[in-house]
């Protein structure tokens, strides 16, 4: 993956109008879950890779039985999550597992870095996206791909984004998708 714009769908309504584009993948958030079968199932027949992002989820466990659940129920191609045990689940069952983590300040940045070392996740999404500035400093410490999120605001945010050398910016704002 390189240069890879992933919409960030949160609602029907754009979840309907990702349907009529290009792209290829796609990350679910804050869709209840009584809606997650139907939703997951729309964008596989269209052959989406379906990402979901497990801690934004209303009504379902961010936790490694929440994880099994949406892997082996709602057979989603990805799991996002800030918790390891989720991420360790995704990996056990062999489908894409995106480490988030949020840079606070250094102490918070060196605590994520070990825990990436520790779980091995296939990404990590950096959040704000835009401290992608810190990436060059950090990316001898990283192994794995980096994907931006949050606060991308215009085409120039996501552009940075990629000429620091992240692989992929999620983007919730439809208008940037």
């Amino acid at each position: 993956m390189k240069n890879q714009l992933i919409p960030a769908i949160t609602n029907v309504k754009d979840l309907e109008y990702f349907l009529t584009l290009n792209h290829d993948i796609c990350v679910v958030m804050s869709i209840h879950v009584s809606m997650l079968k139907r939703v997951v199932e729309r964008l596989k027949a269209q052959t989406k890779t379906v990402w979901l992002h497990l801690d934004l989820i209303p009504g379902l466990s961010s936790d490694e039985h929440g994880a099994e659940y949406a892997i082996q129920y709602l057979k989603v191609d990805g799991i996002v999550s800030t918790k390891t045990s989720a991420i360790k689940a995704a990996k056990k069952k062999k489908i894409t597992a995106i480490f988030r983590i949020f840079l606070i300040d250094s102490a918070s940045m060196d605590k994520s870095l070990a825990r990436v070392d520790e779980i091995n996740p296939d990404y990590v999404e950096f959040l704000p996206a835009l401290a992608h500035r810190i990436l060059p400093i950090i990316q001898d410490r990283l192994h794995v791909p980096v994907i931006g999120g949050g606060l991308i605001q215009t085409q120039s945010d996501i552009d940075d984004c990629y000429a620091e050398g992240m692989v992929a910016v999620t983007v919730s704002k439809t208008n940037l998708w």
